[in-house]
């Protein structure tokens, strides 16, 4: 249901900003449960939901939780996929260094009201209990970004017919459909690492980044060798770019392996590495 789909994003925008001071959310006799990680128990009511919290938020230093996908269950619940990040007062643990898949929120909400949230440290764990598979979601996470990509190369493609700025005509609203595709599949957030290190942080910034690739060549093309699933929201691409230099002339061709991570279902960041090691090592998937 879409009023309970907003019920809980409104939550999580709260807790990305580190706020977790309200429970207007949640129903009087709310459960709360905690599964797995440094801190376990079952609590009910407000009262034990804030003591669980409180025991919770007390094991870390700057908490943050960054809802990555939401999923509806059924008509009452809500699996949340999240990352946290901050660092344990006791163990020094920073949670942004842990190569773990992540952990997820489950929701049961009922006329406006959430009557049961559980924590899960794993979301192997979440998958289990609700009889899901992460496949399902994996698979969705390529397609999204396949799709992107794909609508991506047929701009590059077609550039070179009528060129002109894509971050001056999103400015002025002059997109056509297909430059509109593109910037639909961003999320307004979207922050790209190109391989050189250089990083643009919101569509507009990200189209001003193609544009300057674009005016320092006199073609440029590319080509998606491969997508495949990283796991949790991450989805690893490997590019093949091929560009002539606007001013020497000389012909490049290099193999790009980027990182997408995804957020609500769009491309949140964009990090591109020269190897597979290094794009697998930065989310902490290298065997």
């Amino acid at each position: 249901m879409p009023e309970n789909l907003d019920l809980v994003r409104s939550i999580y925008a709260a807790w990305g900003r580190g706020d977790f001071s309200s429970a207007e959310w949640a129903h009087p006799e709310v459960e709360f449960m905690i599964i797995g990680g440094p801190v376990e128990g079952n609590w009910t009511g407000l009262a034990g939901m804030t003591e669980g919290f409180r025991h919770f938020l007390d094991a870390w230093d700057e908490l943050r939780v960054e809802a990555g996908e939401y999923r509806e269950v059924d008509d009452e619940r809500i699996l949340v996929i999240v990352r946290l990040s901050g660092r344990g007062k006791t163990s020094g643990l920073d949670l942004a260094q842990v190569p773990t898949k992540g952990g997820a929120g489950l929701f049961h909400v009922r006329r406006g009201k959430v009557t049961r949230y559980v924590i899960y440290w794993d979301r192997d764990r979440a998958f289990a209990d609700l009889g899901l598979k992460e496949s399902a979601m994996s698979q969705k996470n390529v397609e999204i970004v396949r799709r992107y990509f794909d609508s991506l190369v047929r701009e590059l493609d077609r550039y070179w017919e009528n060129p002109r700025s894509f971050a001056a005509a999103a400015a002025a609203g002059e997109l056509d459909p297909d430059e509109r595709e593109v910037f639909d599949r961003l999320h307004p957030d979207v922050r790209w690492t190109n391989v050189m290190g250089e990083i643009y942080e919101g569509k507009l910034a990200c189209a001003g980044g193609v544009d300057h690739l674009l005016q320092a060549s006199q073609e440029y093309a590319v080509r998606v060798d491969e997508v495949s699933d990283l796991g949790g929201d991450h989805v690893l691409v490997v590019v093949r770019s091929e560009m002539t230099g606007q001013s020497s002339g000389a012909p490049a061709a290099v193999s790009l392996f980027t990182v997408v991570t995804l957020r609500e279902g769009l491309v949140f960041r964009t990090e591109e590495y020269l190897s597979r090691e290094e794009a697998l090592e930065a989310v902490g998937s290298a065997e």
